[in-house]
């Protein structure tokens, strides 16, 4: 039965239409068509949907829509007007409280009720971390932009934004996001769209005998049915089995329910030891180049046996003989060797805005999809070449994208399903997966265990380790945690051998830093478990064996740095609480591609800059404005930026830290070309003296023309710049790479230095303080480099402390299906991060400075758990340190338990 409510929607007497179970989200969204309120959760847990009803702050998603009958409901789009904010937008705007955008909604709509609350209670005063971390706890940010939405709460608290005037933001795309207006492709509306939904496998492991969707097929309103799933065998839980498009949601989840599957389930694997048993289930006898890689580049060479495939390449290995005798030799009483074994954790990537996809294919062989892609221009290629189509005649959009951090760098099931939907129904289709299809489908940090044996000489020279690493990707190959952990340091001898391990699970997926953070983990661990054995400052340790300048320059900051010359002696503490310091060190690739165009022109209006590259929160808009301000020395967000579209000049996949290092170099090329140009046109036509480029405009002999007053001179100009290779040889950048990427020379590296505090009672474990140094060489835009690595220190406080899949042992189901049961780092788990940047090692790259956003995250774990170590004497062997785990290690440990 359908009922009829009144409501004040922002601002306006509104009548909607509702059925008892519909949600105010549901009004909201699809009949008054606002779509800055956001579905992701679907639970009430991360806080996205939040609106304000009668000035306080509610989940949309949870909330019946009879509730809204005679309240006042605003969204994110009411506190906008135009050319005007509110305070907590503008300071989320100068303070950079945001990446992605797909939360921000939700969080502002929180802030404002608390900052009405404390106007009305504390006016003038700020609010302290704590407060404003209570008043946020309901909402999670997966980019991490919590260090800045604290400050931005504390400026807005105080008044400092209360005026009319629109902070200074570097921000391209800021005003969008914190408004509201910002369209990602889950907000999509076409006309006569239909909903695509997925069937998925209900068991781990079996034989399908018989998919029947004859039922389905013949109800009204279903439009389309496909068969996903072509082999008769089921690997996991969720996998894709059947497709169909529908004229409503309510008809597409009946005609699901409509189809019959019959299974013959088979035995099932979920660890790695398991399947590695000579008697184990096989996983798959057909041919092994279907099974996919869980990392962003092509799996190395590898033999197999049974479900294991051990790799046959090692590019990180150096001096792999030597590492090898070195560490057989080595005495294990001595305090010069250790060797262990670790485990990390499943991490699901957690994108807010799901996977998804909108395709409209045509009746002429055009298509147009939308799509939430970290590779707008790769994707078109991609589609093209699948789907036999000229590349012209397929076009992408990605103009806003809520999270990816790896998860979506390929043509993804729900991209592939809306365009397949698309054509058979014809009519536009839209696939948006809901959370629990998230964790079951759309990828994970593959898990891993890691056997390290580290050695050195009495004095600590001469060092070597070996390490040996099982990852558990699942359906998939490619962990590849021994070969990233020889990224880091190039004075130790080292043999890195990596095995992957077939399980009934989704194939995991390269998730920011692939294979970095779980090599950390242990080999950090490692070094630092042995200085103790040795009695040496971790520090001295490996100033041994490292002699590289960039390592040099991050142990030269770590020893000036007040928190590492004020931690504690280990076991120098009782009582329950107890805090600690641990270092970690990092390293990376340097990616870049050399084939990006930039294409930028000016005319009376402004400047427009564009390519096909993407924004998921990383700032490439951003990075192209800044590129031209830095050249003509204007405001950055006064540039129109045009991005997010495949058929603009070939722009480069958001994934393996080479976004901004592939289109700054472009863009800043682009800007002076046409800097020039419009010098020499306008020199000309105005007659002007001694005319020069300046920042200011251009300067010539009777003053200076602006260069706002120089573009009224001239009609249009336009001009562009290929990213082209750095300069010199670089024997690295020879290796074939896909989508016209290359190595370049040297390595970024970064440390971490982290304080904890652990509570030897309850076992729970607090960062208290994080200080970290990159050393990528010059930083473009620093506001968005520093917010990018303090996501990036989030995520690893996630990985190491919290998150990993639950799984029912007996049946093989995931268990981790929604927010509500994925424990996700909130506000009150974040302490202050402070970020410094060693601007210098890449004077061969061309604007000299490479991308960050891999190295900024895989660090964390090894400094997280050295910082337990010291605290407390246990070193946690396996992560997520979870109080359970930290309280049987703290009984192992003398005197662990507290007084």
């Amino acid at each position: 039965m359908a009922y009829s409510i009144t409501t004040t929607f922002n601002g306006e007497i509104r009548t909607f239409g509702a059925e008892i179970e519909t949600t105010a989200l549901e009004v909201i969204r699809q009949q008054a068509g606002f779509t800055g309120t956001k579905l992701v959760c679907g639970s009430g847990a991360c806080g996205a949907c939040t609106i304000l009803v009668d000035g306080e702050a509610r989940c949309s998603c949870i909330m019946p829509a009879l509730h809204m009958e005679g309240k006042r409901i605003d969204t994110i789009e009411s506190h906008a007007t135009q050319g005007d904010a509110h305070p907590v937008q503008k300071a989320f705007l100068a303070h950079d409280a945001l990446q992605c955008g797909f939360c921000t909604p939700g969080f502002i709509n929180e802030g404002i009720a608390f900052y009405n609350d404390w106007q009305a209670k504390h006016k003038g005063q700020r609010p302290e971390r704590d407060e404003i971390a209570a008043a946020m706890a309901g909402h999670y940010c997966r980019c991490g932009a919590y260090q800045g939405i604290f400050q931005a709460m504390m400026d807005a608290c105080e008044g400092k934004f209360d005026g009319p005037e629109i902070p200074e933001f570097l921000r391209n795309d800021g005003r969008q996001k914190v408004t509201g207006f910002a369209q990602y492709t889950a907000d999509i509306q076409l006309p006569g769209q239909l909903v695509g939904v997925i069937l998925r496998s209900t068991i781990p492991h079996g034989k399908i005998l018989r998919i029947d969707s004859l039922a389905a097929e013949k109800m009204d309103g279903v439009k389309a049915v496909l068969r996903l799933k072509q082999d008769e065998i089921t690997r996991y839980e969720g996998e894709p089995l059947v497709a169909l498009a529908a004229t409503t949601e309510a008809i597409a989840y009946a005609a699901l329910q409509a189809i019959v599957v019959e299974y013959e389930p088979r035995p099932f694997v979920l660890e790695i030891r398991e399947s590695m048993k000579p008697d184990a289930v096989p996983l798959f006898s057909g041919d092994k180049k279907e099974i996919a890689a869980a990392s962003e580049a092509p799996p190395f060479p590898g033999s197999w046996e049974g479900n294991v495939r051990k790799t046959l390449l090692s590019l990180s290995s150096s001096d792999k003989g030597k590492a090898q005798r070195l560490t057989e030799k080595s005495d294990p009483k001595l305090a010069t060797h250790f060797a262990a074994t670790f485990q990390t954790p499943t991490q699901f990537h957690t994108t807010f805005e799901p996977h998804c996809a909108v395709a409209d294919w045509k009746a002429d062989g055009k298509l147009t999809v939308y799509a939430s892609t970290q590779g707008v221009h790769a994707l078109g290629k991609a589609i093209a070449e699948r789907y036999e189509l000229k590349e012209d005649d397929v076009q992408v959009f990605a103009e806003y994208v809520g999270g990816g951090f790896g998860s979506k760098l390929t043509m993804y099931t729900a991209i592939k399903t809306a365009i397949e939907l698309s054509r058979a129904a014809k009519w536009p289709v839209a696939v948006i997966y809901d959370r629990a299809e998230e964790f079951s489908e759309t990828g994970f940090r593959p898990s891993a265990e890691i056997e390290v044996v580290l050695t050195a000489e009495e004095d600590g020279s001469n060092a070597a380790y070996t390490m040996t690493a099982y990852g558990n990707s699942g359906f998939a190959i490619g962990s590849n945690v021994a070969d990233i952990s020889g990224l880091g340091y190039t004075g130790i001898a080292k043999s890195l051998l990596d095995y992957d391990v077939l399980t009934n699970f989704q194939p995991g997926a390269a998730f920011r830093g692939p294979g970095g953070p779980a090599a950390c983990f242990a080999l950090e661990q490692s070094i630092d478990h042995m200085a103790h054995q040795m009695k040496m400052d971790p520090i001295a340790l490996r100033r041994k064996w490292e002699k590289h300048e960039g390592y040099l320059q991050l142990f030269d900051w770590v020893e000036k740095l007040s928190i590492w010359n004020r931690r504690k002696p280990l076991g120098s503490q009782g009582g329950r609480c107890r805090t600690g310091v641990g270092v970690s060190f990092g390293g990376w690739m340097h990616i870049y591609m050399p084939p990006a165009e930039v294409e930028i022109e000016a005319t009376p209006a402004g400047i427009t800059i564009r390519n096909a590259v993407q924004d998921m929160g990383q700032g490439a808009r951003s990075v192209l404005s800044k590129a031209v301000a830095d050249v003509f020395g204007i405001a950055a967000n006064a540039v129109n930026v045009e991005i997010g579209k495949n058929n603009l000049p070939i722009g480069p996949t958001s994934g393996g830290s080479r976004t901004t290092a592939t289109i700054y170099p472009a863009a800043f090329e682009a800007a002076e070309k046409l800097r020039d140009t419009i010098l020499k046109q306008v020199s000309k036509s105005e007659s002007l003296v001694d005319a020069k480029a300046g920042l200011t405009g251009i300067v010539h002999a009777a003053g200076t023309m602006s260069w706002f007053d120089a573009f009224s001179k001239i009609d249009f100009i336009r001009e562009k710049a290929t990213r082209g290779h750095n300069d010199g040889f670089n024997p690295m950048g020879m290796l074939p790479l896909p989508e016209g990427m290359e190595l370049g020379q040297n390595r970024s590296s970064g440390v971490y230095v982290i304080a904890v505090e652990v509570d030897t009672w309850l076992g729970k474990t607090r960062v208290t303080e994080v200080n970290g140094a990159m050393r990528v060489g010059k930083v473009h835009v620093r506001p968005l480099a520093e917010s990018q690595c303090q996501g990036g220190v989030i995520q690893g406080i996630g990985h190491v402390l919290y998150e990993d899949r639950a799984v029912c042992s007996k049946t093989g189901k995931l268990l981790s299906r929604g927010l509500e049961d994925y424990r996700l780092p909130g506000m009150g788990d974040i302490p202050p991060i402070s970020i410094d940047f060693i601007e210098e090692g890449f004077e061969m790259v061309k604007q000299k400075g490479i991308g960050l956003a891999e190295l900024c995250t895989t660090p964390v774990a090894g400094a997280v758990a050295n910082a337990i170590f010291n605290a407390t004497g246990y070193r946690p062997l396996v992560a997520p340190i979870t109080p359970e785990r930290l309280l049987a290690g703290l009984k192992t440990v003398q005197g662990g338990e507290g007084n």
